[in-house]
């Protein structure tokens, strides 16, 4: 495990927020979530280091699943090619075609629906090898597997590029960003799907927040601070959007939120039966709708542009 400085600023000066282990997997250990003093940023600290990271991903990590044509659940099917179909929509209302790239592609879904849309020609980047392998083999696409740091395309390769549930993975985000601006073409667009510090869900969950996800997140934004990380990378036209309330990561920061405070016997299966059940999901919609209107949502889409100019 490594110390670090904040990751926004580099200041070293920080307060505990929270500790915490690994709700996910259960992998052992203990883990800190410190609030940088100087600008307010939260980030892990110890992090694991790159010999330590791979047993926090293992290969059935929620981004590693099977791929949608292996989903045998008719209503979990549907259910991920709606939030695949409106992560697609996200980049076409802004890019009508071209060539992108997304990291941290995982499996390839999103790659694999994207192509279904005229004009688009992609490319994935995913350093997990068993899932690099399901996305060349189910898809045929073409994936890179490799860290972002260790990418080489050529300055100027890609109208568009997206990181679904990855900056907050990535040791140092502005270094990230800086990396992805060359990638871009001009007025290319950069889409970023992000657990939302700011959201109803962090305020009411606190440690059992499932945006935390000791100890895979290194960073937890708000969107003061990744429009910031993002204006000093050399982007402009900033913009911050939910795309829904985030009922999945309120149903699983429900689960941790149990698991830290344990009920017996029925109560607890009650809860998590009427959480997962399809009638409440669908009776609470108008709930998620008005978080997503507030900005509220668990996950936050940010989107910028590479300048014009090129500069």
């Amino acid at each position: 495990m490594d110390n670090v400085n904040c990751p926004h600023c580099g200041d070293s000066e920080r307060i505990v927020r929270y500790r915490g282990w690994d709700r996910l997997h259960h992998v052992p250990g203990e883990f800190t979530l410190v609030e940088c003093v100087c600008c307010r940023f939260l980030y892990l600290s110890p992090r694991p280091n790159d010999e330590e990271l791979e047993q926090y991903y293992p290969d059935d990590y929620l981004s590693f699943r099977p791929p949608l044509t292996e989903e045998r659940s008719p209503i979990r099917r549907f259910d991920r090619m709606i939030g695949l179909r409106r992560r697609c929509d996200v980049v076409a209302k802004k890019v009508p075609s071209g060539s992108l790239l997304d990291i941290g592609c995982g499996t390839g879904d999103f790659l694999a629906v994207l192509e279904t849309y005229r004009g688009w020609k992609v490319r994935g980047l995913e350093p997990h090898e068993t899932a690099a392998t399901i996305a060349r083999e189910k898809y045929k696409l073409e994936v890179d597997q490799c860290r972002i740091d260790q990418a080489s395309y050529p300055p100027d390769s890609f109208d568009a590029v997206t990181l679904w549930d990855v900056l907050e993975h990535v040791d140092n985000p502005r270094c990230a960003l800086k990396r992805i601006r060359e990638f871009l073409r001009p007025d290319g667009l950069v889409v970023i799907g992000v657990p939302n510090r700011d959201s109803f869900d962090a305020s009411l969950f606190g440690p059992a927040w499932a945006g935390l996800d000791l100890p895979r997140h290194f960073s937890v934004f708000s969107f003061a601070h990744l429009s910031e990380c993002l204006r000093v990378a050399g982007f402009d036209r900033v913009t911050m959007s939910n795309l829904n309330g985030g009922y999945h990561s309120f149903a699983l920061s429900v689960r941790f939120w149990l698991d830290r405070h344990p009920s017996r016997g029925w109560s607890t299966a009650l809860v998590l039966g009427m959480v997962n059940s399809p009638a409440i999901r669908l009776a609470s919609l108008p709930y998620f709708l008005v978080l997503k209107w507030l900005r509220r949502g668990s996950t936050m889409i940010v989107t910028a542009r590479r300048p014009t100019n090129g500069t």
